[in-house]
């Protein structure tokens, strides 16, 4: 992202857009100097299938409780720890 930026380019990343907060600030500044959009996707927002939750739980009516669960394969989870660390 930081080298498309450095071109003038708009990027589209995905989330976790950095590692660090202070790596994330940086690139914000270095967007906003550029004059280029710089944006994290947030793409089960649009998902299908999340929206048509979102309908369904807004067709109930007013909730005063809600929980839901979202379980990940074992597998990605140990991919995402060694990633961030």
């Amino acid at each position: 992202a930081k080298a498309c930026i450095e071109r003038g380019l708009h990027v589209l990343v995905t989330k976790p857009a950095t590692k660090t907060l202070a790596e994330h600030h940086e690139l914000a500044a270095l967007a906003s100097a550029r004059g280029v959009l710089a944006a994290v996707e947030v793409h089960k927002r649009l998902d299908p299938m999340y929206a048509d939750a979102r309908d369904r739980i807004r067709s109930l009516g007013p909730l005063s409780y809600f929980s839901s669960y979202m379980s990940q394969p074992k597998h990605q989870l140990e991919t995402f720890k060694a990633w961030a660390g």
